[in-house]
């Protein structure tokens, strides 16, 4: 025999069930994406920065934000928000895919003024810049040559010491001139 009081206990038991494995699949649908590489991630890159992370915690400098990671076609930029204070220098390392083969940083200020760049255009680069005004500034990484995926970081260090930026990404390429005959 039903009573009304068993219909209400089955429905009751129906809705647990469907609510509890609703939310069993958002935890795994959530842990999925916190397991997933993050977006535009390669590994080749990610060890390039580490490299250059390394070098530069070992010249006094750290962390200053998280690694952006993006995909950029030739002649285009991709700008991210730094905010800078002048109690610190700044430097901010890039690398770039093979098929990204050139690649140059620059920081603008507030409005829009370009107050660093770097030298260098290649696969690789690094720039140092130490704000004459604390503020919201904008780093841009630019595809000069190719299209591809790049990474950047932001370190913070200490103003007043100069800092060498060309052997970050190991040893320092020698120019022609500088390099021993056979």
């Amino acid at each position: 025999m039903t009573t009304p009081h068993s219909y209400t206990f089955v429905s009751l038991a129906a809705l647990l069930v469907a609510c509890s494995s609703s939310a069993a699949k958002e935890r795994s649908e959530e842990e999925r994406a916190q397991s997933a590489p993050p977006p535009f991630s390669s590994q080749h890159l990610d060890d390039e920065l580490a490299r250059a992370a390394e070098a530069m915690r070992t010249r006094g400098f750290s962390d200053d934000g998280t690694a952006v990671r993006g995909f950029v076609v030739e002649h285009a930029a991709h700008v991210t928000e730094a905010p800078l204070r002048t109690s610190a220098c700044y430097v901010v390392v890039a690398t770039s895919s093979s098929a990204l083969r050139a690649l140059s940083l620059e920081i603008f200020d507030s409005e829009g003024l370009a107050v660093a760049n770097s030298e260098a255009i290649s696969p690789r680069v690094a720039l140092r810049y130490c704000p004459a005004q604390s503020g919201t500034y904008y780093v841009s990484a630019r595809a000069a040559t190719g299209s591809g995926l790049f990474a950047l970081r932001r370190f913070r260090g200490p103003t007043g010491i100069a800092v060498r930026l060309d052997d970050l990404f190991g040893a320092p390429v020698a120019a022609p001139s500088e390099r021993s005959a056979p």
